[in-house]
């Protein structure tokens, strides 16, 4: 006797003109989950991962980090790569020369503390 596996039955995939972007679309802006979009847009789950790499890869997704500090990091792998380090750290101007020392104590007392903590 042969019996059938019930099968679950697959909503129709949403249609886009690019469904690389829309991916982008529902992962990022959205918020959904890599397996809510492969349910939705009706692929697996390895196909959202290749299209959100893709949109990456391609310039159609943009990462930008919105923080004062962000400049400082960049200077910071800047210096990194530049002259083969495993860590820099860059500070900030101070309003004052005279708080220059004061400035560069307090961002070696964060590292050493950051770096103690993950010891």
């Amino acid at each position: 006797m042969l019996t059938r596996k019930a099968h679950k039955p697959r909503r129709a995939a949403i249609v886009s003109s690019d469904m690389a972007v829309k991916t982008a679309w529902l992962y990022y802006v959205e918020g959904l989950t890599q397996e809510q979009i492969a349910e939705k847009l009706g692929v697996n789950r390895v196909k959202v991962m290749r299209m959100l790499a893709a949109c990456t890869a391609e310039g159609v997704v943009v990462t930008t980090i919105n923080a004062q500090a962000a400049r400082q990091i960049e200077l910071e792998r800047a210096l990194e790569r530049r002259w083969n380090l495993d860590a820099a750290v860059v500070v900030p101007t101070p309003s004052g020369e005279e708080h220059l020392e004061r400035a560069i104590g307090h961002a070696v007392a964060l590292y050493l503390g950051e770096a103690m903590r993950m010891a």
